[in-house]
Formats: structure tokens, sequence, C-alpha cells
């Protein structure tokens, strides 16, 4: 499959899954291996990224460098003026 098409194919599996829903994941395909890069709120979403790709693309190898970003409480309160 031609690399764009591909790269659309997983854009659209990221946007469109209720389990996945990023918008901010990069593709990068070299050769028979793909490459994912973003920031994902957590461990579970990154592993499940990585999961669905290879799933998808049984026949390349996927390297996940998706980053886990700690989303929490703010420290102390917004203050409004």
């Amino acid at each position: 499959m031609p690399d764009n098409y591909a790269d659309a194919r997983l854009h659209r599996l990221f946007a469109e899954e209720s389990d996945i829903a990023e918008l901010g994941i990069d593709v990068d395909r070299h050769g028979d291996h793909i490459v994912l890069r973003g920031l994902v709120e957590s461990e579970h979403r990154r592993t499940q990224i990585g999961r669905r790709v290879a799933e998808e693309f049984p026949d390349l190898v996927v390297h996940n460098e998706i980053a886990v970003i700690g989303v929490g409480p703010p420290a102390e309160p917004e203050a409004i003026s």
C-alpha cells in the first residue's frame, strides 16, 4: 500500500476509534517500519494505539515512540482577574 494511503488510513483510525480518539499522532513510514510519535495522556492509550497499528499492518514493524504526559488536577486554583 502506498505510504500516503497508509498514513490516511492510520490517521482516520486514530481519530475515529472511540478507544483512541487522538489527532496528534505523527506517522513516519520507512520501508517496512512505521514509527509513531506524539503525546497521549495514559500508558493504556499509548499501548492501544501501538496494538491497533500492528493489527492494521501485520506485515510492518511498529516502533511506538509515543510519550505519555501526566494529566492531573491543577496544583493551585486559577486566579481570575
